[in-house]
């Protein structure tokens, strides 16, 4: 018995497309609360104008950001990292340094805005020119156009074949990786364990991995110890280059997670206390010693090794939520779930189908409305796939150390180098 013929089921066609993510900035080291996240929920889809994102600002103003629209005077070859509004709503540009993987922001804007009709025809025919999409979830997702990580002498690639991630990881570990050697020019090479198999998806002895987010990476040795997999001890870790990178991956980059062992939090943070790291900044990163309810570095048995490393990637994560129907649908990905037509034939049960599908047979008979399995009827068949479907994105604003305090609101176009 095969289920066969895939058929996408009609649902909800939304009015708009994704429009440019919002954020806006925390004022470092100023009382005020946290900044409103970056949010991308799938409503962004919903009746509002293309391109307009609301945004709060840390004055309490409100603002509305027409992105699509923005002066040709901001849009350089380069995507600036970010372009900051004033109280009026007035644009003007700030160009960062680039990163290799950085596009104009017309081009940006184009790709997220495009009608259904055109990306189910780049879906189709030229996928590549919607650029790297993290699809799903990091433990049930794809990825598309994946980056591989380049070869450098600054780190090693222990297995090269599952070095595969999005543009955007990419260029967060190599900015990260570039701090270091910056502050530190005779670090011994980082050593970086597995990112994400090509196309993603399911990656041996991990649970996650798939979405091309993930990376396992060393930490920084002391030289005659430097060897990748070795338990970082008081004897054992360079505290400095290790802070370091942590350091640039919270500050340059929109991380997630870093998980690491308690035991390495311990030095890491009493390392950081001791070269004048702010105390309240550090207890809102570490779990160690800290009562923040959300902290990056968490501690996860088996982390005394390497530390584990999840981004958040606006860009990627964005498009991967605005096209997930168009991938599915040209079979590119395999949905949580979908819906299949099978004309039965003789002896079939719904039994039978649910066990081919992966599904309860229960699930398979309310799909069809508990009608009777009879041989020339076609039912339709819940099948269960690997990449779950995620309904919105929110990305937090980087928590910097404490310095000059900012009233700006940001229209995150691209990575912040910060």
């Amino acid at each position: 018995m095969r289920l066969g013929g895939f058929h996408k089921w009609p649902q909800r066609l939304t009015a708009t497309a994704l429009a440019v993510a919002a954020a806006v900035s925390c004022a470092p080291g100023s009382n005020k609360a946290p900044a409103s996240p970056l949010v991308v929920p799938n409503a962004a889809l919903g009746p509002q104008a293309p391109g307009a994102v609301e945004v709060d600002a840390s004055d309490g103003q409100r603002v509305q950001a027409e992105a699509p629209s923005l002066p040709s005077s901001t849009t350089p070859d380069v995507m600036p990292a970010s372009v900051t509004l004033g109280a009026a709503g007035a644009a003007d540009a700030q160009v960062r340094p680039a990163g290799p993987y950085e596009e104009g922001v017309d081009e940006f804007v184009e790709r997220l805005t495009i009608d259904e009709d055109e990306l189910s025809v780049r879906v189709a025919n030229d996928l590549g020119s919607l650029g790297s999409m993290s699809v799903g979830k990091p433990n049930g997702g794809a990825l598309i156009n994946g980056v591989h990580m380049p070869e450098s002498e600054h780190w090693e690639l222990i297995i090269p074949q599952l070095a595969w991630g999005t543009e955007e990881t990419v260029h967060y570990l190599t900015t990260a990786i570039g701090a270091v050697v910056e502050q530190f020019p005779d670090s011994h090479p980082m050593y970086i364990g597995h990112l994400s198999r090509q196309e993603g998806g399911p990656l041996r002895p991990h649970r996650s991995h798939q979405s091309g987010r993930d990376v396992d990476l060393s930490y920084y040795y002391v030289p005659e110890r430097a060897e990748w997999y070795r338990p970082a001890t008081k004897h054992t870790l360079d505290r400095a280059r290790t802070w370091a990178f942590v350091k640039a991956l919270v500050t340059r980059t929109d991380v997630e997670y870093i998980f690491m062992s308690t035991r390495v939090q311990v030095l890491l943070k009493d390392y950081a206390l001791s070269i004048g790291e702010d105390k309240d900044w550090l207890d809102t990163l570490f779990e160690f010693r800290s009562r923040n309810p959300e902290p990056i570095i968490r501690h996860t048995y088996g982390h005394r090794t390497h530390m584990h490393v999840r981004f958040f990637n606006p860009k990627a994560q964005a498009m991967g939520i605005r096209s997930y129907d168009a991938l599915a649908r040209h079979r590119v990905i395999s949905p949580q779930v979908r819906f299949q037509p099978y004309l039965a034939k003789p002896g079939d049960s719904y039994a039978a189908l649910a066990r081919i599908a992966g599904v309860r047979t229960k699930t398979v008979e309310t799909t069809n409305a508990g009608r009777p399995l009879l041989a020339g009827r076609v039912v339709v068949v819940p099948v269960r796939g690997d990449v779950v479907r995620v309904d919105g994105l929110q990305v937090p604003p980087r928590r910097l150390p404490p310095g000059p305090s900012t009233t700006h609101a940001t229209v995150v176009a691209s990575p912040l180098d910060q």
